[in-house]
């Protein structure tokens, strides 16, 4: 078992669902899909060396989305951010769809050979903090 640990560093985003052209042509939007190589060339400068994908079972042991403080913060929640504390989000994009699938979608060819290999999700929040990025910590084989 291998413990790995990424910080990408942007505001979170979300993958929407595939669009489609008038001729029944699906396509991605230029935003997601360079999201997803910005994603990808983070984790891939993060990995150990030599590093090999996992291929049998990976469990995510945490999964943190930090965005960044609203203008609208009242005083005090912007007092707490700066001193590293980090306050729920509730508001959209909703972490158990989009979110995650973005992030699991960009590290898939690079940590592991396939999504199917997660068999547990753990600890999965957004929140507003200091340094808007994605926090994953993952354990494999």
């Amino acid at each position: 078992m291998q413990t790995l640990s990424f910080t990408i560093l942007g505001v979170p985003f979300a993958k929407q669902s595939f669009r489609f052209t008038r001729t029944g042509h699906k396509y991605q939007p230029a935003k997601v899909i360079n999201n997803e190589q910005n994603v990808r060339l983070q984790v891939i400068n993060q990995l150990p060396k030599p590093f090999k994908p996992f291929s049998k079972q990976i469990e995510v042991l945490s999964l943190v989305f930090v965005y960044p403080a609203l203008k609208s913060f009242k005083k005090a929640d912007r007092i707490k951010i700066e001193s590293g504390e980090l306050i729920p989000k509730t508001t959209r994009p909703d972490a158990t769809d989009n979110l995650i699938k973005g992030t699991i979608d960009a590290m898939k060819g690079i940590v592991f050979t396939d999504d199917s290999i997660i068999w547990r999700m753990n600890n999965i929040s957004k929140v507003y903090g200091q340094t808007p990025c994605i926090m994953i910590e993952m354990i494999g084989k």
